[in-house]
């Protein structure tokens, strides 16, 4: 018996069916990215790293001495003289070209009161300071002076602008009563000395120290403390009379000098000696005050004086004038200008040979 002919039709199309279904199962399947999509970030780096060349430098061989050339900076000694230069004739001249003129102390103060007038600065009370250049060559030329440093007693004190803290050490109740009324920052004895040892008490940028000789003993402890400003007789720190002692570390005129490792003969420092309101001889007496206490300090048998050059400048102005020695101190400006050795053909020094004489030629002749 024949089999209907839409059976059969049925059954070959399930079986079609059903073969692709598996196959599409059994089929990989892979999705390819669209054109349109970016590559990442790290990507285009990498491949953009790849595409630019390298170039490795050779590094050439630099010998230690020639090194050693390239890196070193011009030096220019600042204990440089120009006395070598003319003297200048007119009112307006290159500065550069000429000697810097000399005033008198009474003329450069008048100049910067001129300066600092209301119509200019006005600052008719501005600090006035004294620049000091110094020749710090001892009894020998290969010894120089080392920590030079010290507080002046001003004759007219005036206000520094500068605060100051000032310890006092007394078993004297008196005596720190005046000590703090005279303007010390702390005051006290034994109790103060056991404070600052058990941490009680703290004491910070103490810039000098009084004491009493009777409790001088109680302050070895406190040395490594106190450091540059423990007290000393030399220093005039150590005293009977503290209030005093306290008015002078509180006004006095404090100086450091200053030193280049390269020009160890050179020292140079700043101090204010006054305000430009105050009179001409109270700023005269201090700046001899600071002069004087500098010569002291000098050694008895060094040939050349200690002071070399002074200036007067006052903030905010820059200019600087020289004052001249002569009339304060009786020094006479020396010239110490350093030659350096010829360094091309053009600065060696020619070389003349001495004539021939008459009887030099005649001998010549003979043995010819």
């Amino acid at each position: 018996m024949a089999a209907p002919t839409g059976l059969l039709t049925r059954t070959v199309a399930g079986a079609l069916l059903g073969r692709s279904l598996i196959n599409s199962l059994l089929r990989p399947t892979c999705v390819e990215p669209c054109r349109g999509m970016a590559a990442r970030k790290g990507i285009r780096k990498e491949k953009a790293r790849k595409r630019t060349k390298v170039e490795i430098q050779k590094v050439v061989f630099d010998p230690l001495s020639q090194r050693s050339k390239k890196n070193q900076v011009a030096f220019k000694p600042k204990m440089d003289d120009d006395l070598w230069r003319p003297v200048p004739m007119d009112d307006v001249y290159p500065f550069k070209y000429f000697q810097q003129p000399k005033y008198s102390f009474e003329e450069a103060v008048q100049c910067h009161r001129e300066t600092h007038d209301p119509t200019m600065y006005n600052r008719p009370d501005a600090l006035l300071k004294l620049v000091v250049e110094l020749d710090l060559h001892g009894e020998r030329k290969t010894k120089f002076l080392e920590k030079l440093f010290g507080l002046v007693d001003t004759p007219h004190p005036f206000d520094q602008q500068i605060k100051r803290t000032i310890v006092v050490f007394t078993k004297n109740g008196d005596d720190k009563n005046k000590a703090l009324a005279a303007g010390a920052s702390v005051a006290g004895g034994s109790e103060l000395i056991k404070g600052i040892q058990s941490g009680d008490v703290t004491l910070r940028n103490v810039d000098f120290v009084i004491c009493t000789p009777d409790i001088l003993s109680e302050l070895v402890p406190l040395r490594g403390v106190f450091k540059r400003a423990y007290p000393s007789t030399k220093q005039g720190s150590v005293t009977q009379n503290t209030t005093d002692a306290v008015r002078r570390f509180l006004n006095g005129i404090e100086y450091i000098v200053e030193k280049d490792d390269r020009e160890p003969e050179f020292g140079w420092f700043e101090c204010n000696i006054g305000t430009l309101n105050m009179p001409t001889e109270n700023l005269k007496e201090n700046m001899m005050a600071i002069a004087k206490d500098l010569i002291s300090k000098a050694p008895p048998k060094k040939q050349e004086p200690i002071l070399w050059r002074l200036f007067l400048s006052s903030p905010p102005g820059f200019e600087k004038f020289k004052l001249d020695l002569f009339p304060l101190f009786g020094i006479q400006e020396y010239s110490i200008r350093k030659r350096r050795k010829p360094d091309t053909k053009e600065d060696k020094p020619k070389v003349t040979m001495p004539k021939e004489s008459e009887d030099d030629a005649e001998k010549v002749a003979v043995s010819q």
